[in-house]
């Protein structure tokens, strides 16, 4: 039981982090790959710039639905 709740309090610290961490990182990566420079210089931008927008819907949707459950 003292163990659950140890990993209770841990969650709710080490989760709000990670989306603000996660949202932040992945939007201002999204900004810097979006950049026409970028583009020129580097012929993985557009795979780059996916994989952040990919990973920052996944972190909106995660927390919409964790909101919703709880």
């Amino acid at each position: 039981m003292k163990r659950r709740l140890v990993l209770l309090q841990v969650d709710r610290v080490v989760t709000p982090l990670w989306y603000v961490i996660g949202i932040t990182g992945n939007t201002l990566s999204a900004i810097v790959w979006l950049q026409r420079r970028m583009h020129a210089n580097n012929s993985s931008a557009v795979y780059l710039v996916a994989l952040s927008i990919s990973d920052l819907l996944f972190l909106l949707l995660h927390f919409v639905q964790v909101g919703l459950i709880a």
